[in-house]
């Protein structure tokens, strides 16, 4: 059953609701392990164009459902719940009563559910609820089972814009697949279509055909698209547009930023110049550059020193959505503002942030007056609100928590540390200390997956959070080779695992203990997929640092990467592997924690879904048998339907009693009063 919160609040109230959420957790109530393992209540809150609805993306029974509230009375009006295997994941307002959506379906190897294509369409009251795109466009109504291949679309989409003088249709750009034996994929060869597709029928208009395979396509402030960035046939950057819609295609020369790294963002309010996000060819983090179409010249607009500017967190403004602030995150979040504070928008982010002070405030909605707008707060303590604020009245009203049961004031805030490597490396990273003692304490190293591309963020962390509350302190690493830093940053993780990668979390433990923050005598280190790989590996290359290490879901053979599992069925997967782990086997054999299991003195948790495609569970399998032939026995968590990584909030559970008893057993965290179950 949806529970609303509700309630009216003045903007000096916020100040005191901010300092409330952000107070140091006490440390002394162990709470039950549901707190951390459920899922969220909320996913996004967005409130209707004439400001009469909120869209809430809703949990009921482990996935996302789409409901609407009439905001008069604070009643449901309607919604959109998927398939049993299906979630919802975003939605957009086309106008007042009409949203498009799309949905997600838990793959049976995966612990979250990834998009199937096709794109959805239902008014405010529920009503013409229908697919409008996408392969399964074809079946006769949402639960039809006979697919008319004439009208189904077999292609990926982006929406390229709402159109906002047209409330019956939207602007998309069509990416084909093609059949390779049984499955389906993108077409790298075919060119990109736009087309302008109604959200009521689904019926499709062609509107063009970008001129390169695969490009990007930016729409003007009309909606008419004429911007396309994408490669040629050499795989070099090709920027092409239009002076109006109805003109050829020109190119625009450009060469400081990466082929694959480059995104249209916005046009300037003059449909004179261009915005761009990429990668700079110099390794550096991503910025903004703006190109002048009418004077073929570029320029850089911002470029954060350590951190990328992030795609899709921009500020946009609340009467002509143009970009006024780009949002990075070197360590804390950090808005660049692009004009003074003349700006109204500008203004009001501003006085949130520093109302909710020792939070991030983003506006994600707002009506089309700008009167009122639904504003985002968050942090390491807080799991995030939801607040509807009136631009006029400067009142503010509480809507929801996306966890309601968090209690801020018992959470652990995290720290931004930077960490220097042995070379001279500044490793951004996060430690949560488990209370304000000051004394060392038990610690544990969570080493996040990936490794290339993902990185640790600032925000709230159930796990470390879990940890906390145990009496451990969590340390982060952004070791080289995570994302979010550059290409460079990356790429100094190529070739690594188990080198310089690893050396960069040894080093990051022993900063912890010279810092006093870590007893240096109750270390553990845990993580998954990769991370579990890097926690296997740092007891082997460094058995006297760690007393104990927890692999979840974790690779223990690269070699086997080359064999089993998903990642070399793709078509760039054994690329990637290539450049991820090199092609030497007596150095993959050297830094595969299979093969040094009798170097390994400290004690090993191992956990494991028995369906993962991307770790096969032989790798688990082989860890164990290796261990126990080298005379150290491991404990084992084994759930046969789970992918890489638990899905089932009961199976998370499980994991987090295994990890806690694991814990207190080899380094100790608090071991009296617990408390195992919701109040």
């Amino acid at each position: 059953m949806l529970r609303v919160l509700y309630k009216r609040v003045t903007f000096a109230a916020i100040l005191f609701l901010a300092v409330v959420a952000v107070l140091p957790g006490h440390g002394a109530e162990r709470l039950p392990y549901e707190y951390f393992a459920k899922n969220s209540d909320y996913g996004d809150v967005q409130i209707s164009p004439d400001g009469k609805y909120y869209g809430i993306r809703f949990t009921q029974e482990d996935k996302q459902v789409l409901v609407f509230i009439r905001r008069k009375d604070m009643k449901m009006s309607g919604g959109a719940s998927p398939l049993s295997d299906g979630s919802v994941n975003s939605f957009t307002w086309v106008n007042d009563e009409r949203v498009v959506y799309e949905i997600s379906r838990r793959d049976s190897y995966l612990d979250t559910p990834v998009g199937n294509g096709n794109l959805y369409a239902v008014n405010s009251d529920g009503s013409k609820h229908d697919i409008i795109f996408g392969f399964e466009a074809g079946l006769t109504g949402q639960s039809g089972s006979r697919l008319n291949r004439k009208t189904s679309t077999f292609a990926d989409y982006v929406i390229v814009s709402t159109l906002p003088d047209d409330d019956k249709r939207i602007l998309i750009a069509e990416y084909p697949y093609r059949q390779v034996g049984r499955i389906w994929t993108r077409d790298s060869r075919a060119l990109t279509k736009v087309t302008r597709l109604n959200v009521y029928s689904g019926r499709k208009d062609r509107d063009d055909v970008l001129p390169m395979p695969s490009a990007r396509a930016l729409a003007d402030n009309e909606g008419n698209v004429r911007v396309a960035i994408g490669a040629d046939e050499n795989a070099d950057l090709v920027v092409q547009w239009k002076p109006d819609e109805d003109a050829e295609w020109q190119n625009f020369e450009m060469n400081e930023v990466g082929v694959n790294s480059a995104v249209p963002v916005s046009f300037s309010m003059d449909d004179q110049s261009v915005f761009i996000s990429g990668q700079p060819e110099d390794g550096g983090p991503r910025a903004i550059y703006k190109l002048n179409l009418n004077s073929s010249s570029h320029a850089l607009v911002y470029q954060n020193e350590v951190a990328d500017v992030i795609s899709g967190l921009y500020l946009r403004d609340l009467q002509d959505d143009s970009i006024v602030a780009l949002y990075s995150e070197p360590d804390l979040p950090h808005y660049q503002y692009l004009t003074d504070n003349e700006n109204r928008t500008v203004r009001l982010h501003k006085s949130l942030r520093a109302a909710f002070k020792g939070q991030d405030v983003r506006i994600t909605s707002h009506t089309d007056d700008a009167e009122e707008v639904i504003v985002y707060v968050y942090s390491s303590v807080n799991p995030g609100e939801y607040y509807l604020f009136n631009t006029e009245t400067n009142k503010a009203e509480f809507l929801f928590s996306r966890s309601s049961w968090v209690d801020p004031r018992k959470m652990r805030p995290q720290q931004p540390v930077t960490i220097t490597a042995r070379d001279g490396l500044q490793m951004p990273s996060y430690l949560t200390l488990p209370d304000d003692s000051g004394e060392p304490a038990p610690m544990v190293v969570m080493v996040h997956g990936g490794p290339h591309g993902p990185r640790d963020w600032w925000g709230y962390d159930s796990d470390a959070q879990f940890l906390a509350n145990r009496g451990y302190a969590v340390l982060q690493v952004n070791y080289r080779g995570s994302g979010g830093f550059g290409p460079d940053y990356e790429i100094r993780g190529h070739g690594e695992w188990g080198g310089k990668m690893q050396d960069d979390l040894t080093d990051a433990t022993l900063w912890a203990i010279q810092a006093g923050h870590a007893d240096a005598d109750r270390i553990c280190i845990y993580g998954g997929s990769y991370g579990g790989y890097a926690a296997l590996m740092g007891v082997a290359k460094e058995p006297d640092l760690y007393r104990c290490a927890i692999g979840y879901v974790g690779v223990y053979d690269l070699a086997t990467m080359f064999e089993k599992g998903d990642i070399p069925e793709q078509r760039s997967g054994k690329g990637y592997l290539l450049k991820a782990l090199g092609s030497d086997e007596a150095r993959m054999r050297a830094h595969s924690p299979v093969h040094l299991a009798d170097k390994i003195k400290a004690k090993v948790l191992l956990a494991h879904g028995g369906n993962d495609q991307r770790v096969p569970v032989a790798h688990a399998h082989m860890m164990r048998e290796a261990l126990e032939q080298a005379g150290n026995s491991p404990e084992w968590l084994l759930f046969e339907r789970e992918g890489h990584g638990f899905f089932d909030v009961d199976h998370r559970i499980a994991l987090y009693q295994k990890m806690e008893s694991f814990l207190d057993k080899y380094i100790g965290g608090q071991s009296e009063g617990a408390q195992t179950s919701a109040e």
